[in-house]
């Protein structure tokens, strides 16, 4: 009994360090940052990660400049997106933001994700 209780333990003990091992080559984020889009001017759809500097809102369409995650003084990127907004984009909250480059350096966005805003229940994703 007890030789069959340390093989279950040395087995699930190797399980778990296989999974660890085969994560420790993914990458850490599933998204671009500021810089790495103007550096990079990506074609298609992207996500995009970033700190919102200010916003507005124009006949319907919503307006963001945003910079980088971390807040250190950089590039600033305009998103643009024109569905339904659910949750309030003040300075400093995180969005994630799918979408593409138009080729007047504006990313315009067809799904948002935020972190760390100010609303309850605001990690929820929203399409337009």
């Amino acid at each position: 009994m007890r030789r069959q209780l340390l093989v279950s333990g040395v087995f699930i003990t190797v399980i778990i360090a296989g999974l660890w091992l085969a994560t420790q080559g993914m990458p850490a984020r599933s998204y671009l940052s500021v810089d790495e889009v103007i550096q990079s001017q990506p074609s298609g759809e992207i996500s995009l990660g970033a700190r919102v500097l200010s916003s507005a809102k124009r006949g319907g369409t919503l307006r963001l400049e945003v910079g980088d995650e971390s807040g250190s003084a950089g590039a600033v990127l305009v998103l643009e997106y024109s569905g339904t907004q659910r949750v309030s984009f003040g300075p400093g909250v995180t969005v994630i933001a799918r979408g593409s480059l138009r080729q007047d350096g504006v990313f315009v966005v067809t799904e948002f994700v935020t972190k760390g805003a100010r609303k309850a229940g605001s990690t929820e994703p929203f399409a337009g």
